[in-house]
């Protein structure tokens, strides 16, 4: 790589820390330590390097903090959301068939290629000529807003607590889950809110899920009955529909990619169910 493109990579990563998506530094073999701040209206993801079990940017002992995407050669420079992904200035590419239909917006615009990995595995890639500030798409903006967006991790609690009888009423709730709305920061303008439409209970026991209104409290709002002893492995599910508002207005879902429109959160807890063995008396 030339010292210019070296140089035009660098400039656009310092470019695009200014705008709120994320810094990171180089060196492969160090652990990368990650804070979360907001600046004005934007999300910025600072990262360093240190040794494995070093401390973190504001000096206390303790593991890393990672940034809302895996970050992981070749997808290491920055994240979009949850997207991890690298970017490269090629110096000698000035105008690759992409960008024919797409004037060149100043004398000294240049041509920037990112690419990305979604959480899933797949990836995508894109070309845009980079100005004072890159270009940023509405699904950038969503996906930031989901970076932005915390999600709880819950605990799939059940009453009787650590085992439960056979035919006996076994309540369930959402230990850790808030019962309304989560709202995220907002991020490139954008604001992921997310909305719970209740608990899914598979007991395990292959009788099915049931579905319940949401529950996060010790109560009776979500009940089932284990009809035969035995071990078994519970699963919780929380499905959250996600909307996304940017200057108030709530934004076309159609524009919202489909893996983004809802979000899940799940635990797994393991349920042993005992048989009471009655004995009957005869008195005389």
């Amino acid at each position: 790589m030339s010292v210019m493109s070296r140089f035009v990579r660098l400039a656009c990563l310092t470019l695009l820390v200014s705008m709120g998506i994320v810094a990171t530094a180089g060196v492969a073999q160090a652990e990368k330590v990650c804070t979360q701040r907001k600046v004005g209206s934007k999300i910025v993801w600072e990262c360093v390097e240190t040794d494995p079990g070093g401390t973190d940017p504001g000096g206390e002992t303790g593991g890393p903090v990672q940034p809302p995407c895996d970050l992981e050669t070749p997808f290491d420079d920055l994240c979009i959301g949850s997207d991890a992904c690298w970017m490269n200035d090629p110096a000698a590419v000035q105008n690759p068939d992409e960008l024919a239909d797409v004037p060149k917006p100043k004398d000294d615009s240049y041509v920037v290629y990112i690419s990305c990995r979604r959480a899933d595995g797949s990836t995508y890639d894109r070309w845009y000529w980079s100005d004072d500030v890159p270009t940023i798409t509405m699904e950038d903006r969503i996906r930031s807003a989901v970076g932005a967006l915390d999600l709880p991790t819950i605990e799939a609690s059940f009453n009787p607590p650590g085992r439960t009888l056979v035919n006996l009423p076994t309540w369930w709730w959402a230990e850790g889950a808030p019962a309304g709305e989560i709202r995220g920061d907002e991020a490139l303008g954008m604001t992921a809110v997310a909305t719970p439409q209740g608990l899914t209970i598979n007991p395990g026991d292959g009788s099915g899920s049931i579905t319940c209104p949401m529950s996060v409290t010790k109560s009776d709002t979500c009940a089932t009955r284990y009809r035969r002893s035995g071990d078994y492995t519970a699963s919780m599910s929380i499905v959250y529909n996600v909307e996304f508002t940017m200057d108030g207005q709530v934004i076309d879902a159609s524009q919202i990619p489909a893996d983004l429109r809802t979000l899940t959160v799940e635990d797994d807890v393991p349920v042993a169910v005992r048989e009471v063995q009655t004995r009957v008396t005869k008195v005389r």
